[in-house]
């Protein structure tokens, strides 16, 4: 976001940002992230501290606070459609397994009825 790049350049931090303008680190932070927009009256100040127009700043601030909407709103719906995957995943799983102890019940059944045959062919030879 423009205002991580802008501290940077006025080799200032966030905290000291949030003195100069008397206000909590934690604002400071949510504007840096996205998540909250400045008022109007703080855009003025923020221009003044960092040495840019308020111009900047609120197009700046505009495209970042939609962009992180949009990330979020994509980030919502990507989880909706691995939610869906995974649950299909699932129920293949589950359907193998069925059918993997089915084929081995059936294998076992066999494997027992070949093995008493040779016994009785066994027996029989006796």
């Amino acid at each position: 976001m423009l205002l991580k790049e802008l501290l940077k350049l006025n080799k200032m931090t966030q905290n000291e940002l949030a003195e100069k303008l008397s206000i909590t680190d934690t604002a400071i932070s949510k504007w840096a992230n996205g998540k909250t927009l400045p008022d109007i009256y703080t855009v003025i100040k923020l221009s003044e501290i960092l040495g840019v127009s308020t111009d900047v700043l609120l197009e700046a601030n505009r495209k970042g606070y939609v962009q992180v909407e949009m990330e979020q709103e994509e980030a919502i719906e990507l989880v909706r459609i691995l939610e869906g995957i995974i649950a299909k995943i699932k129920l293949q799983i589950n359907g193998d397994v069925h059918v993997n102890i089915a084929e081995n019940m059936t294998i076992n059944m066999n494997e027992r009825k070949s093995n008493h045959t040779i016994n009785n062919d066994d027996k029989d030879e006796e």
